[in-house]
């Protein structure tokens, strides 16, 4: 998902990436969340914000959101070396689930203008 951002997608579709993610791999342990940056930097930065954090959540935040909880748990996921070439299968079901609902939505869209024009050539 890193790498598409230079590209500037909408956010959409990295809710895509994310829900088929879910929906192939379930909560399956290969699902775990790991971080790519290596513990002590995470933790030196976690560790850093936490009073800026704080103040942010108890100023704009609702009870049942908290910055402080998600930047401990960022601290301590497993770290993967990402240097080495991804699962081929994994990249596979990535864009192949992407390609899959981005046709939908182009079939979809390509039906709407289909039959626009054909209602408007009929209607004059």
């Amino acid at each position: 998902m890193l790498m598409l951002n230079r590209y500037r997608p909408r956010l959409q579709i990295s809710d895509f990436i994310v829900e088929d993610a879910i929906a192939v791999r379930g909560s399956r342990p290969s699902m775990d969340v790991v971080g790519i940056c290596p513990p002590e930097p995470r933790k030196k930065v976690v560790t850093f914000c936490a009073e800026e954090n704080a103040a942010f959540e108890k100023q704009y935040l609702r009870d049942d959101i908290s910055l402080c909880a998600d930047a401990r748990t960022c601290a301590s996921m497993p770290y993967r070396d990402l240097s080495s070439a991804p699962d081929p299968q994994v990249v596979g079901e990535l864009f192949g689930g992407l390609l899959v609902r981005l046709d939908r939505r182009l079939s979809k869209l390509e039906r709407i203008v289909t039959e626009a024009i054909s209602h408007k050539n009929r209607a004059g």
